[in-house]
Parts: structure tokens; sequence; C-alpha cells
């Protein structure tokens, strides 16, 4: 056949001179005729390689004869009888002087452990009797001038010039370079290169070939490699066992049809001898065998490879076939069990097109949790609502009260808020008729906190507080810890923080003793949040970390520490880490729909970019924010962000941006929230000076000054403070002219002092550096220092003049009576405060700062 000895010029090189040493004329003087070669040579390789044909191409030059030199050949000397075998060494050294040889072809992965050519093989080594050529398969490159040659004799074209390329490389790709298989996948008629070809097709001769291979196996051999290349490619001998009725036969781990991974699991050599094999199974017990063997992955947990089984089963199941429901029904829990979303779809969606009325509802339910985790939240809603139809259909109010509260908590979280009422009265009614205490208390909670939400504060909290007090009387440990955390929630959205502070810490201490974690971690979170607004950024960053290092905190909960980590960052002056926990957090908010996070993500790049001089780009994130608002009812999480917006539009002239922003901040100051009330001033301050009536704006930020008097919001209270003092110095310049200044410049240095005083607090660089320029713009002497020694609290002082004294975090732990995370918590707070890039600079500059000398960097 033509190309068979492509790429073996080498090997066929070595055994033709190691034949013509072995049958060499007699020396002088009656000298032995053998040459200096030993008188045996074994070639090995495994199956299908070529050895075969190798032989038939050396030997071919001896079809005249030897000259008096016998030449004994060998094929497949692995199944040859003991005697055979065990004769070797004694015919070895018969030949040592003669003129003669004997050349023999094994596969070395078909020997067994206590097959005899092995001590033979070793014996013949020590004696120096045996010359070993092992033959590996093809490089690509030879193997597509095989592939080549092979085609072009099939087409009349010698030297397969036409040879269609990407039918040459499929060749190449699944024969793994071996001659045998090369030549008979490029001459099969089944892989002409037509639309439609199955790419696992078999040719005839190498089933044929496969099936004598099988033959020489025991009936439970066969068996077993049958079922292991219907349920491959991955092959576990131990979940296989339990399918065979006589386990898994021994040997096969090391034969020559298995491969053993590092893994403990086993893989066929090849997949065409894979697919070879699985072709003598009936399509139907295919499927029986892959579905037992799927329902056994997925009781142990095995998810992801029932999920590999499963998903080509169920595609080349007939769909009339009633044996296909349950196993589209285990393909979507092994789906679900991995986290493969859209697989989980695909089988639920499925499903529930066949399943009858009372089936329908478990599935709907499914199928919406995989829409959640997908992100497509508005199929999510429409789901359970269609859920929560079929249980009151079939009169099942907890289980529709169930899938109402998950509605109304997502529409809460969108901030959809007078449909998340209805619904939520819906769920309190269905709880009320199936007499379940702890779904009552939830819905009455959840409504309350909504109403708190939407203007009316005060019958909210009550109504949550109602709510708290009848699941703690009950013994109900989950439904109030959820209702700990709506009441917290109730108190912040109508502006009483100091409260809603307190209720989330007493929210997470009764969560952590009753064991309900993940609302532990989701009211820390929050309670970040209103620590971020109220100033108490250190114990912030110190709660967002113990949230972050929580592998239980849900993703809501990480969400929120990113963002609020982000922005304290931010404003701190470290401005290369909190773009990507912004950015993260922002992706994190768009994908389950919490839109709190989204907005205030947006906020901490805005300000990014402005730092960065790039004022479109923070002009296109607040425009995001604007839209964001408007399409929904969120007016509480956005009053900060849009303040610091309406600041950025009047500075740019982007008048009808203003006019939106203050809108939002209208509707906003309807639930009489104080931030509210600040913000509103100020965008109606920055709408009079848009009108050119700077003076009129003056009042509007005295009122907002006096309505932050009583409140602890730093933020709003600097940039209000920043801008008055601004519009101040603006009057007293143009009453410069004529002589009548009044005070106004004397009085801006003061408010900008004050800003400056509350940004020290803060650590915020961000805010410090402007307000430096602007006091030394007035002639006053400006600090724009925003770290040093006073800028770390107590503990953190401590901890890093330990690591200044070389002490390592384990030892630093041991001697403060800390946990290493705590000590390693300080450091980096520490290092964020100084702007230092290493606990060594950190402590260095504490060092400068505590002698006076200041940092040496």
């Amino acid at each position: 056949m033509g190309g068979v000895l492509v790429g073996r010029t080498e090997e066929l090189a070595r055994l033709r001179a190691w034949l013509d040493q072995r049958t060499a004329a007699p020396g002088p003087r009656g000298a032995a005729r053998a040459g200096p070669a030993p008188p045996v040579l074994l070639v090995s390789g495994e199956a299908w390689v070529g050895a075969t044909a190798l032989l038939d191409a050396a030997l071919a030059a001896y079809d005249g004869g030897y000259d008096g030199a016998p030449v004994v050949r060998l094929d497949d000397l692995h199944r040859a009888d003991d005697a055979t075998v065990r004769g070797l060494p004694q015919r070895a050294r018969e030949l040592a002087g003669e003129a003669g040889a004997v050349v023999a072809t094994y596969r070395p992965d078909a020997l067994a452990h206590d097959h005899p050519l092995r001590p033979v093989r070793a014996e013949l080594r020590h004696a120096g009797l045996v010359t070993e050529l092992r033959l590996g398969p093809l490089s690509d490159a030879d193997a597509r001038r095989l592939v080549t040659d092979r085609l072009g004799d099939r087409s009349g074209d010698r030297l397969g010039d036409h040879a269609d390329p990407d039918l040459v490389e499929a060749v190449v790709r699944r024969a793994d370079g071996l001659p045998y298989l090369l030549g008979a996948l490029a001459d099969d008629p089944a892989d002409e290169h037509r639309p439609g070809t199955v790419p696992e097709s078999v040719p005839e001769s190498v089933r044929d070939a496969v099936a004598m291979e099988l033959e020489r196996l025991g009936e439970p051999a066969r068996e077993a490699l049958r079922l292991a290349a219907v349920t491959g490619p991955v092959v576990r001998p131990g979940a296989l066992a339990a399918l065979l009725p006589d386990g898994w036969p021994d040997g096969l781990e090391t034969g020559e049809h298995l491969a053993p991974e590092t893994d403990g699991t086993l893989r066929f050599r090849h997949d065409v001898v894979r697919d070879a094999v699985r072709a003598q199974v009936a399509p139907a017990r295919q499927r029986a065998w892959s579905a037992r063997l799927a329902d056994r992955l997925l009781a142990t947990g095995a998810h992801r490879e029932a999920l590999r089984l499963l998903g080509p089963l169920v595609a080349g199941w007939p769909a009339e076939d009633p044996g296909r429901a349950p196993v589209l029904a285990a393909l979507a829990a092994a789906a679900e069990g991995c986290g493969e979303h859209p697989a989980a779809v695909a089988a639920l969606g499925e499903l529930l097109d066949g399943a009858p009325d009372p089936a329908r509802a478990p599935l709907l339910s499914r199928l919406a949790t995989q829409h959640e985790l997908l992100g497509q939240w508005s199929v999510a809603v429409a789901e359970r609502e269609a859920c929560a139809r079929l249980h009151d259909a079939a009169d099942r109010p907890a289980a529709a009260a169930v899938e109402r509260l998950a509605v109304a908590v997502h529409l809460r979280s969108a901030a959809s808020l007078r449909a998340a009422l209805e619904v939520a009265a819906l769920a309190e009614r269905d709880a009320r008729r199936a007499d379940r205490p702890d779904l009552l208390c939830r819905a009455e909670a959840l409504r309350g906190n909504l109403l708190a939400r939407t203007e009316q504060g005060v019958e909210g909290v009550a109504q949550v507080r109602a709510a708290l007090d009848r699941a703690l009387s009950a013994g109900l440990v989950a439904p109030a810890a959820e209702a700990y955390q709506r009441l917290a929630d109730a108190l912040e959205h109508t502006g009483d923080y100091r409260s809603a502070g307190q209720a989330y810490d007493a929210a997470y201490a009764f969560c952590r003793h009753g064991d309900q974690d993940v609302t532990a971690q989701v009211c820390r979170a929050c309670a970040a949040v209103v620590m971020l607004h109220g100033g108490r950024w250190d114990t912030a960053l110190e709660v967002c970390a113990e949230v972050s290092h929580d592998p239980g905190s849900p993703p809501p909960a990480r969400a929120a520490a990113e963002v609020v980590t982000g922005l304290v960052e931010t404003f701190r002056g470290r401005l290369r880490g909190p773009r990507a926990a912004l950015l993260g957090a922002r992706l994190t908010g768009v994908r389950i729909d919490l839109l709190p996070v989204d907005l205030l993500a947006s906020w901490g790049l805005s300000l990014l970019d402005r730092h960065a001089g790039d004022d479109a780009g923070a002009v296109a994130g607040l425009q995001r924010v604007l839209q964001r608002c408007e399409d929904s009812e969120e007016r509480h999480y956005c009053v900060p962000v849009l303040q610091d917006a309406v600041g950025l539009f009047a500075r740019l002239g982007l008048a009808r941006e203003v006019g939106r922003t203050t809108t939002l901040l209208s509707e906003a100051d309807l639930g009489h929230q104080p931030d509210a009330r600040i913000a509103l001033c100020v965008a109606l301050a920055e709408t009079a000076v848009l009108a050119g009536d700077a003076p009129a704006a003056v009042p509007h930020l005295r009122q907002a000054l006096a309505l932050g008097a009583t409140e602890e919001l730093p933020l709003a209270d600097v940039a209000v403070r920043r801008r008055l003092a601004s519009l101040l110095a603006q009057v007293d310049r143009e009453r410069s002219h004529d002589g009548s200044r009044d005070g106004s410049r004397d009085e801006a240095v003061e408010l900008l002092r004050q800003a400056q005083r509350t940004a020290r607090r803060l650590k915020a660089r961000l805010l410090l550096e402007p307000l430096g320029r602007e006091l030394e713009a007035l002639g006053a002497l400006g600090d724009v220092r925003a770290g040093g020694d006073d800028a770390l609290s107590a503990r953190e002082r401590e901890v890093l003049g330990l690591v200044g004294s070389g002490l390592t975090s384990r030892e630093i732990a041991a001697r403060l009576f800390l946990s290493v995370r705590t000590v390693e918590m300080h450091v980096r707070h520490a290092m964020t405060k100084l702007d230092c890039r290493t606990r060594t600079e950190a402590a260095m500059r504490l060092s400068h700062d505590r002698a006076g000398t200041g940092p040496t960097r």
C-alpha cells in the first residue's frame, strides 16, 4: 500500500543494517559468520503503530534467501505461548556465533505483570543478546504526508495535490499518529468529504480489527470494555463495577485498550478504538447503561461527570421514547448541581413543555432560580408569578406565599417598590390562609419595610417592629433575623441613621447567635453602607473585610462590601486599587439586579474619572445613574450620588441634567430624609447659579447647612460648606470692585477650614487636596496632609510599630492576642491611610511622622 512507511526511514535503515550484520559471509580462516550485532531484535510499539509493515519492508530484501543464514520472524510475541517465549534466550545463545537472526514484535502495553516476556527480555538485555527498536506514532508532518498520499491514491492524483486540507487535518487528529489508523480512515468511503459526515464514524476494517482483539478476551472483560466505551471518556472502574454482573475484571487497568490516568481513572488509548467498541453495543443498551451510571453519579454528588455523560445521551435519545423524560430530568439535576445554568434552563424548559399541571409548579420554580442565577430577572419574576398562580389553583397557599415573597424581594431590590408592595400583600394573604406564622412574619416585615421606602415611614417601621415582636415571641429565629434586617433598613430609609446603625448591630448579633450567618453578613454589609454615609469609615472597612473574607457571605453582601471599600479608598486617594473593586461590584449589581450597589459603584467610578481629568467619562456614568433612577422608584441610596452629580452637571453647564437631577431629588425629599432635603437644597442652589443668580443660591445652601448641623452626614456637610464658600468668595470678589466687602471672604475661609477638619477626620485626601487649593486661593494656609500618625487608630499604630521592629504577623498576633487575619487587616488599613505600597514603607512612614522628620519618599 502506498505511503505505508512514511516517516520510518531511520527505523528501516537500522533494521536492515542489523540484518546485514547478522547474515554476513564468514570471515577468513573459518571465523564465525556472525557479525557484531546481537542475534535478537525486538520491535515494540502499541497496536497499529506499523511494526508489521516495517518488518515486511525490511525482510523483503531477503526473499531470495539468506545465503545459509536462516532468519526467524515472530509477530505479536505478547500473544505467543510460554514455550516460544521462554526458549528465546537459548535460541539467542545458539545464534551468537552463527549467521542467523530472530526478529520479533510485541506490544508493551499488552504485557501483564506476570507475562513471561518480561523476565526473558531482562535476561536477553543482561547477556547482551538483544537489540531493541521502539516505534512511536508518526509526527504530524509525516502523518499529513501519509494521509495526503492515500487520498491521492484514491482520487488518481498520485501526489495528492488536490487533497482537501480540512479532511487531511481531521484524519490526522483522529488517528493519533498511528499509520494503520491513518490509512484506514483515509481509505474509508464513509469519510468522504461531504456535508453530514459523522465524525465518530469508524471504518469497517477498524471495527473488524477491534472485534478480533476483543474476541481474544473473556466475556467479562469484553463486557467491561463495552460499558467503559459507552459511559466514557472518563472511566471509573469503581463506579462501573456495580453495573457489571461479575464486577470490574482484573488486568484491564494495564491492558492494551485502557490507559491509567494520574487521578486513578482510566481512558481509552484512542478515541477510534472507543468508538469501535461502543458500536458493538445496541443503542437501547447504551442508553440504559448511561442512565444507570448517571443515577449513581448524581447520588454521590458527581454532578459534572453526570452532565458530561447525559448531554450526548439526551441529544441522541429519540424524542418520542417515553424513557427520555427521566433521563432529561437527571440531566437538569446534574446541570443545576454543577452550576451549568444554560444547560439546566434548556432541560427544565423541555420538561416543562410536556409536564402535566401538577408537575409544572416545581419545574417553574427551579427554572426561575436558574434564570435568576443567569441575571435574567424579568423572566424569573414572570415564572415565579406563574408558579404562584398554579399553587393558588391547587390550593397550596404556603407554596404560593414562598414564591410571592421571592418576587417581592426582587422587586424591592430593583426599586419597583409599589409593585413589590402589591405582591407582598398577596404573600401576606397566602401566609394567613396557610396558617404559617413564619411566612406571615416574613411577609409583614417585608411589607412594612416597603411602606417605609415609599414615604410611609412611621407606619412602615411600626409594622416591621410588630412582625419582629411576633417572630421573637414565637421563637422563629430565621424570620426574626430577617425582620431585624428589615427594621434597620426601614429606619435608614426614614433618615434615622443613628437608630439604623444600632438596629444593624443588633440584627447582626441576633443572627450570629441564631446561626443565621447569611442574614448576619447582609446586615453587616448594609451597616457598612450606613457607616459610609455617617463617616465611620475605619469601622466600615473592618466590617467589609469581615464580610469579604467570610466564604458564606452571599453575593449581595459581598457586592455591598466591595462598593463601600471602593468608595472609601477612592475618597482617601488610593486611586490604583478601587477601580477593579467598583467595576466588580457594579457588574454584580447589574447581574443580580441590585440597584443600590449599581448606583454607588457608578458614583465611585465617576469620582475616579474626574480625578483623572476625564469629565466626559464621569458625566456618562452619572447620566446612566439618572436613567436608572428614572426607570425605578429608588430614591434613597441615590441621594448622595445625585447631590454630587448635580454639582458636576452645573459646573459643566448641563442644564438639562441639572433639571432631571432636581426632579429626582424632589421626589426623594417627599420621604422626609434629611440627606434628601440637603441634596435638594444643593440642587436648587445650582439651578439658581445656572440661571445667573448666584446670590439667590446662597440661602439654599445655608438651609442645607442648617439641616446637616444635627445629622452625621459628613460628606454632604463638606460638599455644602465647600460650595457655599465658593459662592461667598465669588460675592466677595464682585463687591471688592466697589469697596463694599461685608466679610464674605472670612466666612468662606472658615467654611473651608471646617470642611477641611471634617475631611481630615475622614482621611479623605480626595477632598483635602481641593480644599487646600481653595484656601490658598483665598490667601489662607491650606493643609492637604491626609495621612500620618494621627490618621491611624491606636491599634493600627501599635501593630505598625511592631512591624517596624521586624516582627512577623504571626509574632505580632501572639504578642497582642489577636488572630493573624486581624493583624493583616490592621496593616492593610494602615497602608491605605498612609498611601504606602508595602508594610515596610508604612512602618518607616510612621517612624518618620513620630520623629517629626516627615516621610523620606
